[in-house]
């Protein structure tokens, strides 16, 4: 009886290590940080007059650092001097000088980095070089030979020991290198959701980490890493019966979020983005207030801060650069306007004056010429027409004259700041001309609806999780989308005043929202015309393929993603899409993503482009475009036959002697 007693107690503690991956973390950790894990994918060239770049490797809050080294593959251009140097900064901390000429016979290197108690994170290391090619700077600048390029093996190797985590706050400073989302494994889709917000809260503000979604029943396998369970009460194993509801910490490698109703499940979840150890929302945290100003388009009362505290140096300009987020914006403005406050260096010459440019998405939109007090103000109203992206890019230039001396290899080095308290203000409201990929982030801070199709079954959970994660990458840093969730089957309109995302098998698109889309998907392809060039869109029914369009209802987003085949392909389309490099590939409003791992997209918005569809086919046409290739076959093999028998027919006829005369009496 003993023996049994024991048997069942060490086959509970098996099925409790394998389900919740409580194995106990060593205190002390090693670990490799690459730039992989950094987000970049190639290796990274840096370009004067930006010669100089900052990695920033993240490491736990726990973590209390014992060693680190770096190991640095670096190649300067051949066009550099062999004389230019190269500076290794830790943390703000001088570490090491390398020449070219010492980069260019050794390449790979590595360096001891200086371990302080309280040391800040993340951990920076940056590279700023003092490159020239010849005596003459600005000659230099535009030979575009001024830059090295940093390789992907360069990394950071860390020693470190973990404290114990004994808070939730703790657990969020545990994170190292991997994270899972854990949901009962009977789940149904109003418990999924609030799963998927965690994953996809999670994604967005610790991009460095592998997180991954999984069913309970999928835990079998998985690393001992971080979990966060996701469910509702009735629905938990029986290890959580003394785990209190709400956000709770079940063991140092467990957080539990859990409640009685699917709706308490989604509050609760919503509040991750509110949490102290998350990053701040810029939206409260940038928020200016400003007098009530006329525009074009009437008065602006509320503006988004922007600008740095640092100072940017170059030889005859000084660029600065800014990302600006409309969507921080309690709506989306019919105008846009920039508030500019800063300070140069003032050019040594009066006669001639420093420039300064602005441009937006790469578009001049302002120039001015400087005076000699060495700072500035400047309101500036963006164009009429001008459009705005989810992301736009705010390029300010001080330009300065060439004075003598300046472009000597040791000759003035020029500086400028734009102040913290310059913003962007917004007024009017705004209609988006046509959605695309570039600007779909405008209006999604918005509520937002998923509407789900059942029939995609397995493939549903990682689907909406990776969707909402696709959302969350158009916002601004630390927003986050919370879309709610319905079954595709019970509806028989578009929700009205939210944006709308449809996931779905195609052939269970209702007619409703098919109408609402820029393009139809016939059974054998479309044709897209511009002037003399054809475009051919294939969607054929025997070819698995994932299809996203773009539409709008009421202006808001209306999108629609949906697989004819597999619901397997959905999810890694969608997954594949939350890559950075994938997505801002992306052009236009419709994609196509087919295996084996090929992604396109086209612009259907365009005025001058002829859609045509095929016309209705009958029998016959159905069978030929469905067998083409096998009829093609058959035709040529009865051709031949036909052939040979005529050919046989000949040879025989020749052979044969000839019919002698009748005798005619």
């Amino acid at each position: 009886m003993r023996k049994g007693w024991r048997g069942w107690a060490t086959a509970l503690l098996v099925v409790a290590v394998v389900l919740l991956g409580t194995v106990p973390r060593s205190e002390a950790a090693g670990r490799v940080i690459d730039l992989t894990a950094l987000g970049y994918e190639t290796d990274i060239a840096v370009s004067a007059p930006h010669a100089s770049v900052t990695l920033e490797f993240p490491l736990p809050r726990l973590a209390r650092l014992q060693s680190a080294t770096a190991t640095i593959s670096l190649t300067p251009n051949l066009q550099l001097n062999a004389d230019a140097i190269l500076f290794f900064y830790f943390n703000d901390k001088l570490v090491e000088t390398r020449t070219v000429k010492e980069l260019r016979q050794r390449k790979t290197f590595t360096l001891a980095l200086p371990v302080e108690r309280g040391l800040q994170q993340p951990l920076r290391l940056r590279i700023k070089s003092n490159l020239f090619i010849t005596d003459d700077l600005c000659r230099d600048y535009y030979s575009g030979g001024l830059f090295f390029t940093i390789h992907k093996e360069s990394r950071l190797d860390l020693n470190y020991e973990m404290l114990p985590v004994r808070t939730v706050g703790d657990f969020f400073g545990s994170f190292q290198q991997s994270l899972l989302v854990v949901v009962p494994t009977d789940a149904k889709l109003a418990e999924l959701l609030p799963a998927a917000w965690t994953y996809g809260v999670m994604k967005k503000a610790y991009p460095q980490l592998d997180v991954q979604i999984v069913r309970a029943s999928e835990l079998a396998g998985k690393p001992a890493a971080p979990r966060i369970w996701v469910g509702l009460r009735n629905r938990l194993p029986a290890y959580f019966a003394k785990t209190e509801a709400g956000i709770a910490l079940a063991d140092p490698n467990t957080l539990l979020i859990s409640a009685a109703t699917p709706a308490e499940l989604a509050t609760l979840t919503k509040q991750l983005a509110d949490l102290p150890v998350l990053p701040v929302n810029p939206a409260a945290s940038q928020r200016v207030t400003i007098t009530p100003q006329e525009s074009p388009a009437g008065k602006a009362n509320e503006a988004i801060g922007f600008g740095n505290f640092s100072v940017q140096e170059g030889i005859l300009s000084v660029p600065v650069d800014f990302p600006l987020y409309p969507a921080l914006l309690g709506r989306l403005p019919e105008r846009l306007g920039l508030h500019l406050e800063g300070a140069y260096t003032v050019s040594s010459e009066p006669a001639k004056p420093v420039r300064l440019d602005v441009f937006f998405n790469n578009s001049l939109v302002h120039s001015s010429v400087l005076d000699q007090t060495g700072q500035f103000r400047r309101d500036i109203v963006l164009p009429a027409g001008v459009e705005l992206l989810t992301r736009n890019n705010l390029g300010i230039q001080f330009n300065y004259p060439d004075e003598p001396g300046q472009c000597r290899a040791r000759g003035k080095m020029q500086s400028a700041q734009i102040f913290p308290n310059s913003y962007m203000w917004g007024a009017g409201q705004g209609k988006p001309a046509g959605f695309g990929w570039n600007n779909l982030g405008l209006l999604l801070t918005r509520p937002g609806m998923l509407l789900v199709d059942e029939e995609l079954g397995g493939a549903m959970l990682r689907s909406v999780a990776d969707t909402v994660a696709l959302l969350n990458r158009q916002l601004p840093p630390a927003t986050y989308a919370f879309p709610e969730a319905l079954p595709l089957a019970q509806q028989t309109e578009i929700p009205t005043g939210r944006y709308v995302v449809v996931l779905a098998m195609h052939k269970n698109i209702p007619p409703f929202l098919q109408e609402r889309m820029p393009i139809a998907l016939g059974n054998d392809f479309t044709l897209l015309r511009k002037e003399n060039q054809t475009s051919r869109f294939e969607y054929q029914a025997n070819v698995n393929s994932v299809v996203g369009r773009l539409g709008e209802h009421k202006q808001l987003p209306l999108l629609i993603l949906s697989v004819n085949q597999a619901a397997s392909l959905l999810a890694e389309a969608l997954h594949q899409l939350n890559r950075a490099s994938r997505y801002e590939q992306l052009e236009g409003n419709v994609l196509v993503y087919s295996q084996p791992n090929r992604l396109y997209s086209f612009d259907i918005r365009d005025k001058g482009l002829v859609v045509e569809q095929p016309a209705a086919k009958g029998m016959a046409a159905k069978l030929w475009g469905e067998n083409r290739q096998l009829l093609i076959a058959l035709a040529a093999l009865l051709a031949l036959l036909v052939l040979c028998l005529v050919f046989f027919s000949h040879l025989r006829s020749r052979r044969m002697p000839p019919t002698p005369p009748q005798n005619r009496s």
